[in-house]
C-alpha cells in the first residue's frame, strides 16, 4: 500500500538465507530503514542474479519519486531521502497527508452525492443518512483496499527501475527478494520484466497478484525447484531481517562499573517463543473461533 506516513523502521541490511529446504547460497536481503517521512507500510527488496554467483542486481525501498535534486533538473531519477531538505516533496512535507486516503475520501464523497441527488423508489436520501451509507461503503467494501492513488514507487517497482536506469543487465531469470508479498501491480511488472522466483516474508492482505495473474503465477508451490512457466511467489523460511537484532541484542546490561556482569544459561529466558503450530494453523483456529462469536462483517464476509 502508500509506503507514506510518520513511522520508522530500524535500518539494516541483514544476511538471509532462502527458504530452509532450498538448496541456494545466501543471499543479502534489505530491512531498509525508512525516515519518519516515510511509512504506513515499509518495504524493501533485492533482486539477484542465479544459480552460481548471485550476483546482486539492484536494491529497491518504498518512496516517493523525484527528478529535482542539487538546484538543477536532472533526468536520472531516484526516490526522495531526508537528504533533499527543502526539496524533499514527500507526503509529509506535501500537505502532511496520504494521497492514497485522501483520492478514496474522494470517491465517498462522490457516492455521498449521488446518493443525496438520486431518487430510489422515490425517495431521496437526507445528507446524514447518506454521508453515513457512504461511510459505510468506504469502510466496508474493497474502497478501503485500494492502493492506486499512493504516490509511492514500491519496492519491487524501485528494484526494477534501479536495473534499467542504471546499468544494463537483465532481470529475465533473475530472484527478488522482498519484505512484503508483492501487491498487484507490482506482480504485473514482475512477470513481465521475466523475474523466475519472489521471495517474500510478510503477507499483504489487499494483493490480488494471484487472484488477477494465476495465469502467469504461482503461490508456494510444492515443489519450488520445479521448472515451471510461472512465476514462483515463495514464502520466505528463516530468520527475517527484523529478528536478527532480536536474537543477538539482549537489551540486558553487559557490566557495571567497568566489570561483567554474570549470566548464568539457568536462569536465561528465551530469547524468541517457539510455538507449535505455525502461524497459518493460528490463524485459521482465530477465524474459527471469530465464525463462532458471529462477529464477520456480512458486507466484506471479514
Amino acid at each position: 500500500a502508500p509506503r507514506e506516513g510518520s513511522k520508522s523502521v530500524a535500518a539494516s541490511t541483514q544476511i538471509c538465507s532462502s527458504r530452509a529446504e532450498a538448496s541456494l547460497p545466501p543471499v543479502i536481503t534489505p530491512s531498509v530503514g525508512m525516515p519518519p517521512e516515510a511509512a504506513k507500510r515499509s518495504a524493501a527488496s533485492a533482486l539477484v542474479k542465479p544459480p552460481a554467483q548471485f550476483m546482486n542486481l539492484a536494491m529497491g525501498t518504498s518512496m516517493v519519486p523525484w527528478t529535482y535534486r542539487a538546484g538543477v533538473w536532472e533526468s536520472k531519477g531516484g526516490l526522495y531521502t531526508q537528504a533533499d531538505k527543502e526539496n524533499d516533496h514527500r507526503c509529509i512535507f506535501k500537505g502532511n497527508k496520504c494521497y492514497n486516503d485522501h483520492h478514496k475520501d474522494l470517491l465517498r464523497d462522490e457516492i455521498k452525492k449521488i446518493l443525496t441527488t438520486t431518487d430510489i423508489d422515490d425517495k431521496r436520501l437526507d445528507a446524514e443518512s447518506a454521508q453515513n451509507f457512504a461511510d459505510k461503503i468506504r469502510k466496508s467494501t474493497k474502497l478501503k483496499d485500494l492502493i492506486e492513488y499512493s504516490r509511492s514507487v514500491h519496492a519491487e517497482m524501485d528494484a526494477i527501475a534501479s536495473i534499467a536506469k542504471n546499468s544494463g543487465k537483465s532481470t529475465s531469470g533473475a530472484y527478488l527478494y522482498s519484505t512484503t508479498f508483492p501487491c498487484h501491480s507490482c506482480a504485473r511488472h514482475i512477470i513481465a520484466a521475466g523475474i523466475k522466483r519472489v521471495y517474500y516474508i510478510e503477507p499483504y492482505e489487499k494483493s490480488l497478484a494471484y487472484t488477477l495473474h494465476d495465469d502467469a503465477a504461482v503461490i508456494d508451490p510444492e515443489n519450488e525447484n520445479a521448472e515451471t512457466r510461472q512465476v514462483a511467489f515463495l514464502h520466505f523460511e528463516g530468520v527475517s531481517p527484523r529478528r536478527f537484532q532480536s536474537f543477538f541484542h539482549t537489551g540486558l546490561p553487559r557490566k557495571d562499573n567497568g566489570h561483567a556482569l554474570p549470566f548464568y544459561k539457568t536462569t536465561a529466558k528465551k530469547v524468541s517463543p517457539q510455538y507449535l503450530d505455525s502461524y497459518l494453523d493460528f490463524e485459521k483456529k482465530v477465524i474459527e473461533d471469530i465464525d463462532q462469536l458471529g462477529l464477520r462483517d456480512p458486507l466484506t464476509e471479514s
